[in-house]
């Protein structure tokens, strides 16, 4: 590996890690949608995509939801804890297995998923004319390189 390319790739990371701080409880995003709705004010980015995607497919249970957002059942779990002590997800056992529940929104969810979801439109807008200035062979690279980032996070061990 060259020096250039190894430059490069430390860049890459760096810049990697700057976009992962991004996501935290007063970035843009959640400034925005605490001024939409107060209902939305300490929610974490998974909790409004739960919230969005009930809205969505409401009466859905903990495994679709799990299987859909593509997250542990754990962390489903904690986090639907805290959406229905919030009320903002409502739940309900079923009847021939009780370890089954099916969770749906409030009315103040809705209007946080609501909020949300035109959060993302106006992202998905936003990022559309940044994205529009590249070529189709560099729009293939990137998606490549998206593909390979959330491989090596999925499959990358702390532990050891």
């Amino acid at each position: 590996m060259t020096l250039q390319t190894t430059k490069l790739i430390n860049q890459i990371i760096e810049a990697y890690s700057r976009l992962l701080m991004m996501d935290n409880q007063d970035d843009q995003e959640k400034t925005w949608l605490n001024q939409q709705t107060h209902f939305a004010v300490g929610l974490s980015t998974l909790q409004f995509q739960i919230l969005s995607f009930l809205k969505h497919q409401p009466h859905s249970n903990a495994k679709q939801i799990a299987q859909q957002l593509a997250i542990l059942p754990g962390t489903l779990s904690k986090s639907l804890h805290i959406l229905t002590k919030k009320a903002l997800t409502d739940f309900q056992v079923d009847q021939t297995d009780q370890r089954k529940k099916y969770y749906w929104l409030t009315a103040a969810g809705l209007e946080v998923a609501q909020a949300h979801d035109q959060l993302a439109i106006m992202k998905k807008s936003h990022l559309k004319k940044y994205l529009d200035q590249f070529s189709q062979t560099e729009l293939t690279v990137i998606m490549h390189f998206l593909h390979e980032l959330i491989k090596a996070e999925k499959t990358t061990n702390y532990s050891n």
